[in-house]
C-alpha cells in the first residue's frame, strides 16, 4: 500500500528564557493521507411517495423493503446489506414523504483490471435498472473500506508523526528541544471524495484518507 503524506509546521508561542511557570511551547501541525484499497461499493435508492393525506403517502413505503429485497434477489453478487432510512415529511401541499434505501456490495477483485471495471459498470447499470422499476432515483455510488477505523487511525498517527520531525526540527535551529507534548488535537479526518486531484481522487483502486492533526510541545534547552 502506497502511503502519501505532507506537514505544514506553524512556530508558536516561544519564549525565551526559560521559567518554570511558563515554560516555552512550539506548535507544530501535521497533515498525512494513506491509501486504502476499496472493498464494498454502496448505493443509495431514493424515493417520492405522494397521497392524499400523510398516512397514505406513508403507508405507500411499507412495501417498498420486500420489493427491493425481491428485486436484488439475482444481483451478482449478491447484496450484502440494505438498509432504509426514516420517513421524512418531503412538502406539505401536496402530501408528501422521502424514504431512501442504502444497498451495499462487495467489490470483487479480479485479476484484470478491465474485467473489474466491466463489472462495476454492469453492476451500476443493473443498479440505474432497478430504481426505475421501483419508481426511484439512484444516486452516485460511493466507495468504501470494511474497517475504516483503522485507516483513519493510522493516518492520524501518522500525522502526528510527521507533526514531532517538524518541530523538532525548528527546535534544533533555536537551541532548544522538545522534553514533552502539552496537547494533541485531531483537526480532521475524512476520506476524500473529490475527484478534482487526480493524486487524491477515488477510484476502484484506491481510496485515500487524510488527517490533520495540531500538537503543542514544551521546550528545554539543548
Amino acid at each position: 500500500m502506497r502511503k502519501l503524506f505532507s506537514t505544514v509546521l506553524v512556530l508558536g508561542v516561544f519564549q525565551m528564557g526559560w521559567t518554570q511557570d511558563l515554560p516555552p511551547t512550539i506548535e507544530g501541525e501535521g497533515v498525512a493521507t494513506i491509501e486504502a484499497q476499496p472493498e464494498r461499493v454502496e448505493f443509495t435508492l431514493k424515493f417520492h411517495l405522494t397521497g392524499e393525506s400523510f398516512e397514505e403517502a406513508a403507508q405507500k413505503a411499507a412495501p417498498l423493503e420486500d420489493s427491493l429485497t425481491e428485486a436484488l434477489e439475482n444481483f451478482d453478487p449478491p447484496a450484502s446489506a440494505v438498509t432504509f432510512g426514516a420517513i421524512r415529511i418531503r412538502s406539505l401541499s401536496p402530501s408528501a414523504v422521502d424514504v431512501s434505501a442504502i444497498i451495499r456490495f462487495p467489490i470483487r477483485r479480479l485479476a484484470d483490471a478491465a474485467e473489474c471495471t466491466a463489472a462495476f459498470a454492469k453492476l451500476f447499470d443493473r443498479m440505474n435498472k432497478l430504481a426505475r422499476q421501483l419508481s426511484a432515483t439512484v444516486e452516485e455510488p460511493t466507495l468504501g473500506v470494511d474497517n475504516p477505523e483503522g485507516f483513519e487511525q493510522e493516518a492520524v498517527q501518522r500525522a502526528t508523526e510527521n507533526a514531532f520531525f517538524r518541530a523538532d526540527a525548528v527546535a534544533a535551529i533555536i537551541k532548544s528541544q522538545i522534553y514533552a507534548v502539552r496537547s494533541v488535537k485531531i483537526l480532521d479526518v475524512e476520506w476524500v471524495r473529490s475527484a478534482e486531484d487526480p493524486a487524491t481522487a477515488p477510484d476502484l483502486d484506491r481510496l485515500v484518507c487524510a488527517a490533520s492533526v495540531q500538537v503543542v510541545y514544551a521546550l528545554a534547552p539543548r
